[in-house]
């Protein structure tokens, strides 16, 4: 079993790379990250730390990652919105009349053609 500083050191020296893929927007590489550091937690936990300041670095990491995190996961849902958003313009355009009735403008229908061989 590894040393409990080396696991400590380990641990932070990775949520700083989690951090830099977050930054860059690097969804890939998060989740080989995830995964190497939910086996270095599951070995720090294994390790008994005794004292909370040995962690409070890399706890303080933790939780601006998971800030980080937050807001990518808001950001991409803001874009799935504003895609879906999109497509229903395609399909069809609500507007107002100056009387406040609606009136939908359909979009342009795509046509597909099947080829065989």
């Amino acid at each position: 079993m590894q040393n409990r500083d080396d696991l400590i050191e380990q641990l932070d020296t990775l949520l700083d790379v989690e951090r830099d893929a977050l930054l860059k927007g690097d969804i890939d590489a998060l989740a080989g990250i995830v995964e190497q550091k939910e086996i270095l937690i599951e070995h720090l936990s294994a390790a008994d730390v005794n004292d909370a300041s040995e962690v409070a670095p890399v706890n303080d990491k933790v939780r601006r990652n998971h800030v980080l995190l937050e807001q990518a996961l808001k950001g991409i849902r803001n874009v799935s919105k504003k895609l879906s958003d999109i497509r229903q313009t395609r399909k069809a355009f609500d507007t107002y009349d100056q009387s406040g009735q609606k009136s939908s403008i359909e979009g342009q229908k795509t046509t597909t053609v099947e080829k065989r061989a």
